[in-house]
């Protein structure tokens, strides 16, 4: 076997794949990269299941793994003789913050009553900050140690921990989501007359047909209604935004319908 052959195909292959994937990527969201990424939750409601899986997919890899990878590559040097990364005292600061955030997400009108202090507010979105800063540096330390090793206990181990990592990011996650949150219901308008209202629109699905339901989530409905896209007229959307838990409205003037003349 030629190993300078095999080296010098692998070096190819790593640089073509990521010029393929960016081809895919522009095939596949051809109404614009840009407007993808900007767009607004009643906007990402009428995207199809796979490119709101990809947004999301790829807003996680940049935040949960490049931005904390890169950090810790810019630091390492400073990260990895810190006395403070070493000690114990840097897990149980962590485990302190993780279990408050997982109590703080288990409540709920409570919690948002326990936060009504601004200095509670601002105690809670550093933490919170810190935890997920804290957790990405650890994670990257221990996958730029397997990247050094290229052992096989190296990789089982990355996987394990990138599984507990996921794991540990989700309360914070919860936390930054609700903290800031909108609930969107759609007033849809048939062709036959007929009005649905204060429904939610969950999301478009196969055949060209939109799901409604009664809830925000999909999880939690106990009503859902598929409706051929060809009998819709229009839909109107509601939104109420939420911070802390407080609903807020904007009292703009609402959208006329006039007929033509």
């Amino acid at each position: 076997m030629d190993l300078s052959k095999l080296v010098s195909d692998a070096t190819i292959l790593r640089l073509l794949l990521p010029i393929v994937s960016t081809i895919f990527l522009f095939i596949v969201l051809k109404p614009g990269i840009i407007t993808i990424f900007t767009a607004s939750k009643s906007e990402r409601l009428l995207m199809n299941k796979e490119l709101r899986q990809i947004l999301y997919f790829v807003k996680y890899i940049v935040l949960a793994y490049l931005f904390p990878f890169s950090m810790f590559q810019s630091f390492k040097a400073a990260i990895v003789t810190s006395p403070f990364f070493q000690s114990d005292i840097y897990l149980l600061i962590l485990a302190s913050i993780g279990l408050t955030l997982l109590w703080f997400n288990s409540k709920k009108e409570e919690k948002w009553k326990a936060s009504n202090n601004i200095w509670v507010r601002l105690l809670l979105v550093f933490s919170s900050g810190y935890y997920c800063i804290c957790l990405g540096l650890g994670y990257s330390a221990i996958l730029d140690a397997a990247f050094e090793s290229k052992t096989v206990d190296a990789i089982l181990v990355v996987c394990f921990i990138t599984v507990l990592y996921w794991l540990f990011l989700k309360p914070a996650i919860r936390f930054f989501t609700e903290m800031d949150s909108e609930e969107i219901k759609v007033k849809i308008r048939l062709s036959n007359g007929q009005v649905i209202r204060d429904a939610y629109l969950l999301h478009p699905t196969h055949s060209n047909q939109i799901l409604l339901g009664d809830k925000n989530e999909p999880a939690l409905c106990y009503h859902k209604i598929s409706l051929p896209v060809s009998k819709i007229e229009y839909i109107e959307f509601f939104i109420t935004k939420y911070h802390w838990g407080t609903p807020y409205t904007v009292k703009n003037s609402s959208i006329t319908i006039h007929k033509s003349k």
